[in-house]
């Protein structure tokens, strides 16, 4: 019996530790984690052409969809730089007050 338990302790001893996760968020981040790494085949768009990356054919340009979002931001700048100078303007004359 003592020489059982003696064999049992000195195995739990050998053995390797469970693991314990670093805190409770790592069960959240596992399926990301695990996910395949993808990098690889999406630079080889950028490495088409590599001598072509500059003032001539900037990377952020390089996507499918890249553009529309420049497009779409300069859209928006513009229309917050008419709106502030639209506010600096009423500002120095003194209309579009709200007078209560």
């Amino acid at each position: 019996m003592n020489a059982t338990r003696m064999l049992a302790r000195v195995a739990a001893r050998n053995a390797a530790p469970a693991r314990r996760p670093f805190s409770v968020l790592e069960n959240l981040a596992a399926p990301v984690s695990n996910m395949p790494n993808t990098i690889a085949e999406k630079r080889k768009v950028f490495m088409l052409t590599p001598e072509l990356v500059g003032a001539d054919n900037p990377t952020y340009l390089k996507g499918g969809e890249a553009m529309t979002c420049v497009y779409i931001a300069s859209f928006l700048m513009t229309i917050g730089g008419a709106q502030i100078l639209r506010g600096l303007w009423n500002m120095s004359h003194g209309v579009g007050k709200n007078d209560e």
